[in-house]
Parts: C-alpha cells; structure tokens; sequence
C-alpha cells in the first residue's frame, strides 16, 4: 500500500475527471459572484483546481492553496492568472493577505484537519481573509448522518479518462474511532491495478459547524443539501453552508 502523499500524487492524475465542476456549482458560485460583487476569490484545499479556473475564467482574481505537490502542479497547468501555493490548510492566515471578496473550501475538505480545534482556526483566518461583508463557502460531508444511520461507505465514481483507461474509485468509513474520529479509506482502481490509502477525518458536525462560523465573526446566510440549493435537513448526505462577514 502506497502512503497518503504517493496516493494522493496518483488520484491527483484523475482528480478532473472523478470531481469535475458540475453545472450546478457553476451556477451556484456564478450567482455569489453576481450577488456580492466578487472580484477576489481564495480557493482553500483547491485540488487539481477545477473551481479556481472557473473564476479565473468568470473574470474573477483566483488564489488557491492545496498541500499535494502535484495537484500544484495540475492548477499551474490549467494556465495563467491563477496565484496558486502550496500548503496546510493551517497555514492559510500566513500565506496570504487579507482582501478576500469570498473565500471557499469545499469536496469535505475540512474534516482532513486533525481535529475540531484546527477546523475551528481554520475558519476563524479565513474570516480574517476577508473583507467586511466577504462570503465564505464551506462544504462537508453530513457527518451526523453518517454516525446515526452507520453509513461505511461513499457512492462508488466508475468511469473513463481521457485516455480510455478504466477508473474506479472507492470509499470507505470505519467508524470505530468515533466520536472524536473517522477511519477513510480509499482505493482507486486504473485498468483492474489497485491502489489504496487510509487516513483519519475529524467528523465534523454541520450544527457544530454553524457554530464555529457564527463564533468567527460571520452570518449563515444558507445551509444547503447540494449546490441546486435544496434546504439542508438532517437527512441531506452533505452541508454547503454560505455566510457572511459580519
């Protein structure tokens, strides 16, 4: 088994095809930047940067930061004006200054921090990042959900690159760690040639999270089940949440 940083180095050659930008969240986030005169956007845990060259390509100014190498790699080959550094989510606060029209991180990102404290740092320098009235977008896997129902496993994705190859990617919850953590384990399939990971996720709460936004200094302006804006209920499988600066 390769470890956490070789595997994500490989998924990050299908991340496009396995996480492309739907329609719905090119809506979604079209409609922000209408709403609240967006013109500076920071893409936390940005991937291989699908979102970011979509706000490079909305006219929109794009910083982006992500912790693997080669997913840096895949966002400075989508091309020009995407301002793009490598690093922690941690370490958001220091790497960038603060201006921020809007700032995201979304595809259940945030639960890949150690734990509830660092998710709760997290938010508050992203708040910091912003602008008076600057909108912050969080996306999470409903993790309450996942706790009640003892749900172990994630939508399988089978599909094919671009090159014709064969892809299957598979995920996995233990949830014997709970309540203070989650087990995730991958595998990615390329051509019936198996490749997996396993890593700890801090399983965040959507109230909890709600909460750490309200204590940032911002207003939940919506909580969502998907980017189409359909109410988030206890039984939505993910949180979009979208607050505002105070």
């Amino acid at each position: 088994m390769p470890d956490d940083a070789s595997f994500y180095h490989l998924l990050a050659e299908y991340y496009d095809v396995l996480f492309p930008v739907t329609e719905q969240q090119r809506h979604f986030f079209v409609s922000l930047v209408k709403e609240h005169g967006v013109s500076r956007v920071l893409d936390v845990a940005c991937g291989s940067g699908g979102q970011a060259a979509m706000f490079r390509d909305l006219g929109v100014e794009v910083s982006a930061l992500e912790n693997d190498a080669r997913m840096v790699e895949l966002v400075r080959a989508k091309g020009r004006n995407i301002e793009v550094r490598l690093g922690s989510m941690e370490d958001v606060a220091r790497l960038f200054d603060p201006g921020f029209d809007m700032a995201i991180c979304i595809g259940n990102s945030l639960p890949h921090l150690p734990d509830l404290d660092a998710v709760r740092q997290t938010v508050r320098a992203m708040r910091a990042l912003l602008r008076p009235a600057g909108v912050l977008v969080l996306s999470i896997v409903n993790f309450d959900r996942v706790r009640r129902e003892r749900i172990t496993s994630l939508p399988v994705k089978k599909l094919r690159d671009p090159q014709g190859s064969a892809v299957t990617f598979e995920r996995f919850y233990d949830l014997s760690p709970l309540p203070q953590r989650v087990t995730f384990s991958m595998r990615l399939t390329v051509d019936d040639k198996e490749h997996a990971a396993i890593l700890p996720l801090t399983p965040i709460s959507p109230e909890w999270l709600a909460g750490a936004v309200s204590d940032a200094g911002m207003t939940v302006l919506g909580r969502f089940a998907d980017f189409q804006r359909v109410p988030f209920t206890g039984n939505a499988m993910s949180l979009v949440l979208v607050a505002r600066a105070r």
